[in-house]
């Protein structure tokens, strides 16, 4: 799944595969054929049970998810740049400042 998730943009192909035709020619009612996609669950459904997953970076997922941008995200993290910044500045030694990490 590709994104522009720096403007909020998640966009996807879906292959074809596995798909039911109707024998007849008729127009679709777009009503019947509305898709869902679920970011929180990381999936995409569509009538007649048809389901995609797709996974995202976490970090693109938490930008999308809480409207956030790389700055944005960034600042998230104010406190552990402060104290690494600190630290560093004191010429860093002796003394040491880890960043955490989420995983």
């Amino acid at each position: 799944m590709a994104t522009a998730s720096g403007n909020g943009i998640l966009a996807g192909a879906a292959r074809r595969g596995g798909r039911r035709e109707s024998g007849g020619r008729r127009r679709p009612d777009p009503q019947r054929r509305r898709v869902t996609v679920e970011l929180v669950r990381q999936r995409v459904s569509a009538p007649d049970d048809l389901e995609w997953r797709f996974t995202l970076d976490p970090e693109e997922r938490e930008m999308l998810l809480e409207g956030l941008d790389a700055v944005d995200l960034t600042l998230k993290h104010r406190e552990d740049i402060a104290a690494f910044l600190a630290a560093t500045a004191s010429g860093g030694r002796g003394s040491t400042c880890s960043l955490r990490t989420r995983g």
